[in-house]
């Protein structure tokens, strides 16, 4: 899944940043930042979402978004990413971040019944 997001910037101004989720999301997080995603994701509820699980997904989409090849990706480069934002920029935009990485995990078929019913012979 990919989306625009506008982001505040550090001088205030606005921008759109786009931000892309597929198959290499999880990967890329835990190359870069050591911690499994699908863990960390799971362990999150809609009222404890952590903010910098946030702006790291946020750094993968959007490199993933940009084509930034893998050997560009650290730990470094994501702390200069961050700080050129505005700091409730990253925050304000954790739900657009994460409903982009869930979009990319919804089915995309239907189930063909909503319940299966058994039937007495």
């Amino acid at each position: 899944m990919r989306k625009e997001i506008e982001m505040t910037l550090e001088n205030g101004s606005i921008k759109p940043f786009s931000f892309e989720a597929n198959g290499a999301t999880a990967i890329l997080y835990r190359m870069v930042f050591h911690e499994d995603l699908m863990v960390t994701m799971n362990n999150l509820s809609s009222a404890n979402l952590d903010t910098l699980v946030g702006a790291k997904l946020a750094y993968i989409m959007h490199a993933q978004a940009e084509s930034t090849p893998t050997s560009q990706l650290s730990l470094d480069d994501f702390i200069h990413w961050a700080a050129g934002f505005d700091g409730m920029s990253l925050i304000e935009g954790l739900d657009s971040f994460v409903a982009v990485y869930l979009g990319n995990r919804t089915a995309t078929t239907e189930p063909k019944k909503e319940d299966a019913q058994l039937t007495e012979k």
